[in-house]
């Protein structure tokens, strides 16, 4: 890699982007979408950038297996698509961006290693969605 001069790179405030904390329903609208694989799988998925009208942010990542198309199909359908036909999913994902749906969010439970109870989880999931 080369070296790079930040000489003259001003540093900004407030450039992050906030993400959603609490559980709960949210409208939100499709902002952008990334295609990648996992690296532990090698499962192709497509991850869909989401903003809430306050400018939230949370990221859904669906999938594109067999077993997981459902969520694609349900995503697509909350956001308009009629989910028939053959379709590039890549293609698809690009035109769902600035529409909407509903999601619902939550932190799923996890097992607290130390005293072997039920806790809310560290991270927020979405668990559903649907048109709005």
């Amino acid at each position: 890699m080369e070296n790079i001069n930040l000489d003259n790179i001003e540093v900004k405030d407030g450039e992050f982007k906030k993400y959603l904390t609490e559980d709960g329903e949210y409208v939100v609208s499709v902002s952008g979408v990334d295609q990648g694989v996992s690296t532990n799988t090698g499962t192709p998925y497509l991850k869909f950038e989401c903003k809430t009208e306050n400018d939230e942010y949370i990221n859904i990542s669906l999938y594109l297996t067999e077993k997981a198309m459902w969520r694609f199909k349900k995503f697509i359908m909350a956001l308009g698509h009629p989910g028939t036909g053959t379709v590039n999913p890549l293609q698809i994902a690009n035109q769902c961006i600035g529409r909407s749906l509903k999601i619902v969010c939550n932190h799923p439970e996890t097992i607290d290693p130390v005293t072997n109870q039920k806790v809310a989880g560290k991270y927020l999931e979405v668990k559903d969605f649907m048109a709005c």
